[in-house]
């Protein structure tokens, strides 16, 4: 599989009764999002997946791929839990600020 074959393809399976919402609309008012341990699971696999792909690539694009994957995981991650952690506050769980 080339490198432009391998693009985009994180998070394209789908399965019925998954339910994941995107990450960037976390936080926002009025807005839930719930990612259950299926959701958690069904988007490990789905990153495992796109790893095992990669390594039909040369050395260097895999590691540059695997790369910007973490890079890209640590940025949406971090964004979430900020905004979760500024609605925990604001309930009152304690949280310094």
């Amino acid at each position: 599989m080339t490198e432009s074959e391998l693009r985009g393809r994180v998070g394209t399976e789908q399965r019925v009764g998954v339910a994941v919402t995107f990450v960037d609309t976390w936080g926002k008012g009025g807005e839930s999002c719930c990612v259950d341990s299926d959701g958690v699971a069904f988007l490990r696999a789905d990153v495992e997946r796109f790893c095992g792909e990669v390594v039909d690539v040369a050395p260097a694009v895999q590691l540059r791929m695997l790369a910007e994957l973490r890079v890209m995981v640590d940025e949406v991650t971090s964004a979430a839990l900020t905004s979760a952690m500024v609605c925990a506050r604001d309930e009152g769980w304690g949280l310094g600020g």
